[in-house]
């Protein structure tokens, strides 16, 4: 890979910055249900990591499968559930586009500047937000802390350049601000192995923040605005295979506003609006498959929710909420309306913990949620914490299909609600400060997932599935992490491995610090199932070959407002595929700066 290093012009933002103030934590009015399998990046972390966005960054740092496609830029995968039974929670609020085949959102559009703090819980979340919390939950928090600095990260790669700036300013004694933008330009390279090809991409996104704080409540305000332009490969309909191509074209806007309320008085209001829209145009003369493409997906999310602390003391604590959630899928092929769907869907919960004594509880919860006023589904929760280093765990979770997996092109109507079992039995350390381990034993038994018909196109279910493993994760000071999973995703009709569902993923990294260098040296390393496609009319089934990925970063902070950064991604060159026909094509060098005015 040719290694190039851009000038930027950066940009410049004016405001007037006073002392700091108190941070503020954000946050949903909850606690967490989690197993060993919690993880936190922290904004440290975020912050030099030296990624461009989140994919980029759970990749980097998490034990996490992610594979790559044509139209599922990031694929994530998890105790044998996919994209579709993660949540992705904005300062607890949900973050999907519901035109997408699985309700997911394109997680390279999501920049790191302005987050202060990731978390990442594994197991069944139903009971608190609903049917996309399937097998697990990312939370994502904003950074209110204000700052006298306007951060500014430039970096390249060789094929794409990345601008990002954010300010977090104090207005007055109850008003905070934040304002970011960010600009990535340049080429994506051709998922084919050994191809030349690049695909040019463009993106631009804006956020603003505004945070007031009261004596008895504080009430967030955001806007995000984004554009994205790209190039992308097309797909052969009769292998699934990608196909180079310089005419495939599509463009995506993103429009979402949310507002927040958190009262004193144990109770927190939430309400957020976005706007999805996706076009993929190629002409029929230059689409390998002999048809014009000219698609436009439209995705509208209205959420409200609320919840409340109803009791709480030395012995027990109970919360309840509800939520309300209306989405919208509009499909335009050639300028005419092919599907104009709409749903709601309400929920109500009910949760509780009772402290045994200090160091032993017991956690309880239920949630009941209805499609358009009619009862969907009940979903469960229990929890028990033994002396704080055990901990067993049983939830149930449910999701109803995507209007795009009933209403689509190859929709089914009749599609059934996917339900899981999810158990865990934990181990877990906390005696030694320097060193936290834990060790979870979880087994998710899943009934009527969602998958594709081969012979007829469209959306079936999957009978019975289960994924049983172990995980495990250590950290000793600042020095060392360590995570790593074995799972057994299997169709237990047909005894075959879940489709792209890893087997075995771990993850290492080593960091030292020397004068003021920060050197790190991370490894990562998947073995994949089998994978399904599609060829010649028959189905055939595939095993991805397993890949390590290594990575070797150096930091240098040459004073506290500049710090210069290069990294060697991926030093091994291996060209693996994250999907099928899909690769990663060698070596990376990525170098960069990050700036304080």
């Amino acid at each position: 890979m040719k290694f190039i290093f851009i000038p930027f012009l950066f940009l410049t933002f004016f405001v007037h910055a006073q002392d700091q103030t108190p941070e503020i934590t954000l946050t949903v009015s909850d606690k967490n249900f989690n197993s060993s399998s919690y993880q936190v990046i922290t904004q440290e972390e975020i912050q030099n990591s030296q990624s461009g966005h989140l994919a980029d960054l759970l990749f980097q740092k998490t034990n996490l499968n992610i594979s790559q496609s044509t139209y599922e830029p990031t694929s994530i995968f998890i105790r044998g559930g996919d994209s579709s039974h993660i949540l992705f929670l904005l300062d607890g609020v949900p973050l999907y586009d519901p035109s997408t085949i699985q309700k997911t959102t394109d997680l390279s559009l999501i920049q790191l500047s302005a987050i202060k703090k990731i978390e990442i819980i594994k197991g069944s979340q139903s009971v608190l937000y609903g049917g996309q919390a399937l097998i697990a939950v990312v939370k994502i928090f904003t950074d209110f802390t204000p700052q006298k600095d306007i951060q500014i990260k430039a970096l390249t790669n060789g094929y794409w350049r990345s601008l990002s700036a954010f300010k977090s300013m104090h207005i007055n004694e109850s008003q905070n601000a934040v304002i970011g933008a960010a600009i990535l330009n340049g080429h994506n390279q051709s998922p084919l192995k050994n191809s030349d090809a690049v695909y040019s991409t463009q993106d631009y996104q804006m956020q603003l923040s505004h945070l007031y704080d009261a004596e008895s409540f504080n009430l967030v305000s955001k806007l995000q605005l984004e554009k994205q332009k790209q190039n992308i490969p097309n797909i052969n309909d009769l292998t699934s295979k990608p196909v180079d191509t310089d005419s495939y074209q599509t463009e995506q806007e993103y429009r979402k506003m949310q507002l927040l309320l958190r009262s004193n008085q144990n109770i927190d209001f939430s309400l957020s609006y976005s706007e999805n829209s996706r076009q993929y145009d190629i002409d029929q003369a230059q689409n390998f498959n002999g048809y014009a493409i000219h698609d436009k997906y439209k995705g509208q999310l209205t959420s409200m929710r609320v919840d409340a602390q109803v009791l709480q003391n030395k012995v027990i604590e109970i919360k309840s909420g509800a939520a309300f959630e209306n989405e919208g899928f509009k499909y335009i092929d050639k300028d005419i309306e092919k599907n104009n769907e709409k749903s709601n869907f309400e929920g109500v919960y009910l949760k509780s913990e009772y402290f045994v004594n200090g160091e032993s509880s017991l956690e309880t919860g239920f949630r009941l949620d209805f499609e358009k006023s009619k009862y969907l589904e009940t979903t469960y929760q229990l929890g028990l914490n033994f002396n704080q280093y055990v901990k067993y765990e049983f939830a149930t979770g449910f999701k109803n299909g995507s209007l795009y997996q009933k209403y689509g092109s190859y929709g089914n109507p009749n599609l059934l609600p996917e339900l899981a079992r999810t158990q865990a039995l934990t181990w877990q350390s906390l005696k030694n400060a320097q060193t936290q381990q834990s060790i979870t034993l979880f087994q998710t038994e899943f009934k009527n997932l969602i998958d594709t018909d081969k012979s007829t196109q469209r959306y079936i279910n999957i009978n019975k599935a289960k994924s049983t493993g172990i995980e495990y994760q250590m950290s000793f000071k600042d020095f060392l992490s360590l995570s790593w999973t074995y799972q057994e995703p299997i169709d237990q009709d047909t005894h075959q491995w879940l489709n792209k569902r890893s087997l075995f993923a771990s993850y290492i990294e080593f960091k030292h610090q020397y004068h003021k260098f920060m050197n790190s040296l991370s490894y990562k390393y998947v073995s994949s199932s089998d994978v399904k496609y599609f060829e010649s009319s028959a189905n055939k089934v595939t095993r991805l070959p397993a890949y390590s990925v290594v990575r070797l970063s150096s930091d240098y902070e040459y004073n506290q407002s500049s710090k210069v950064f290069l990294s060697v991604d991926n030093i091994l060159n291996e060209k693996y595929q994250t999907n099928y026909e899909y690769y990663n094509q060698g070596i990376g060098f990525i170098a960069g700066l990050v700036f304080k005015l």
